[in-house]
């Protein structure tokens, strides 16, 4: 499956925060939406997924434009993990990792065994199963982060879109959600999630959008973003892209401003 973003602009009110985006992104493959702080990652986002009127543009899921689409029709396909949460009802854990299979349910459905299984399991592979019974008001931020990665583990929609996934965790946890993103392509997900920062864990097949200010900077491979000079035009810093080596022999990116 893939989904084609053509020209997507969106914004708030008059105010435009995102304009003339486009990029793919199949199933199975991850996209790192990259970018200063206030450079439209979250707007992106959110049009994308219909959370906002768009101004322009399209979003087609194998060739079908998902403007009309309801929802639930929706819920099917993406599940969404925002940078921020807070919660109202303090629901345990485990009904909170629940609510992913709310779009495989028919109307007044209640979850089955099999879906409570596929939640634990959600728990379990992002090293939250012992957090099932607390409720979800006293997690702290980094926690409930986790939590809400399970959902989407157990929603199992066919892309996932994280918001600055990382941004609240410790460097153990953070792991535990790289982790997560490569067991989700393995498992035929396209995974789409924004950083504020170019140091990011890479592979070759990778493919990265570049913004500043809602524009993109640019497109392509690490290869082809990762450069100097597009980042320097992103974040306004000189930079430089050093080469290490990874315990496994990958060559990996270190992107670091120049003195």
């Amino acid at each position: 499956m893939k989904l084609d973003v053509q020209h997507l602009t969106g914004g708030y009110g008059r105010r435009t925060a995102l304009e003339d985006v486009s990029f793919s992104l199949e199933t199975g493959k991850v996209l790192w939406v990259l970018g200063p702080n206030g450079s439209g990652k979250s707007t992106l986002f959110r049009t994308l997924l219909g959370l906002q009127p768009r101004k322009g543009g399209q979003v087609l899921l194998d060739g079908q434009d998902t403007g009309r689409w309801k929802a639930s029709e929706m819920a099917r396909y993406f599940s969404y993990i925002p940078q921020s949460h807070t919660p109202v009802f303090d629901y345990p854990v485990e009904e909170v990792v629940l609510m992913g299979r709310v779009c495989h349910l028919k109307p007044l459905q209640s979850p089955g065994k099999a879906d409570r299984e596929l939640a634990m399991k959600a728990l379990e592979q992002m090293g939250g199963l012992h957090l099932a019974g607390r409720p979800y008001t006293a997690l702290s931020g980094g926690e409930r982060q986790l939590v809400l990665i399970a959902r989407a583990l157990c929603q199992q929609a066919r892309f996932v879109v994280m918001d600055e996934p990382a941004s609240d965790l410790d460097y153990a946890r953070s792991l535990a959600v790289w982790r997560a993103v490569r067991a989700l392509t393995r498992q035929g997900c396209g995974v789409m999630l924004s950083s504020h920062a170019p140091e990011n864990p890479l592979e070759r097949e990778d493919r990265l959008l570049l913004l500043r200010e809602g524009k993109m900077v640019a497109w392509g491979t690490p290869d082809q973003v990762l450069t100097p000079e597009a980042l320097e035009a992103a974040y306004g810093v000189p930079m430089e892209i050093l080469e290490a080596v990874d315990h496994a022999g990958r060559k990996r990116r270190i992107c670091v401003a120049r003195e």
